[in-house]
């Protein structure tokens, strides 16, 4: 009915118009964020993210919110986790990389990369030293969706995926479990190999290798 595909079609552009707004409010705006958890903003987000409905333009909004919210700001890092927000991260990447979301999305490559990349980025920033966030990640299989864009992904998101490894490992070493030789290997060629990749990338594959050995 035109009708309400076109009311469908004004949600779905108010809701990213809002997304954008909290974002905004977040970047560079400390005080801003300590609303965050008060007003229950990360427990929305997560039951917006496990909505099918929900447009990939306010996906990607939220995702990038939750990530500018959390940096840097313990409280609502531990909220976003409590909020369940590892878990709706870390099913954004598997289904990218399964290519679910495509098929349901159409989502361009280009657009699939962006989302990889914005996930990865929020998990690292969810489980710097987190324990408990980083649990989640065993519990919802995380470490094989970041290991996927690892094997798969363009640069910035190999080294956002590298980043969330490594503080997922570091901060609870049941995550270790998951880095199978293949990881390992792949890992060991970014530290030799690779020219394009930042230094303290390198330096968080090369925390993951120390971690994997001292566990064993």
């Amino acid at each position: 009915h035109p009708s309400l595909y076109e009311y469908i079609l004004d949600f779905h552009i108010v809701q990213e118009e809002v997304v954008g707004l909290i974002r905004n409010a977040c970047v560079g705006y400390y005080g801003n964020k300590d609303h965050m958890t008060q007003c229950g903003a990360f427990w929305s987000f997560s039951q917006m993210m496990n909505d099918p409905t929900l447009s990939v333009a306010v996906r990607d909004g939220i995702i990038s919110t939750v990530r500018y919210a959390s940096v840097g700001h313990e409280v609502n890092q531990q909220a976003a986790g409590e909020a369940g927000l590892i878990r709706a991260l870390v099913a954004v990447l598997h289904a990218l990389n399964t290519g679910h979301l495509r098929s349901l999305h159409a989502v361009l490559d280009e657009g699939d990369m962006r989302v990889k990349t914005e996930s990865a980025a929020c998990l690292r920033i969810l489980c710097d030293e987190s324990e408990s966030n980083s649990a989640e990640m065993v519990k919802c299989h995380g470490i094989p969706a970041l290991l996927e864009v690892l094997a798969t992904g363009h640069t910035a998101a190999k080294e956002e995926a590298i980043a969330a490894l490594a503080n997922a490992c570091c901060a609870h070493s049941k995550n270790l479990d998951f880095v199978n030789e293949k990881a390992r290997r792949e890992l060991q060629e970014v530290i030799a190999k690779s020219s394009s990749v930042s230094a303290e990338c390198k330096l968080f594959a090369k925390s993951v290798l120390i971690a994997w050995e001292s566990s064993r």
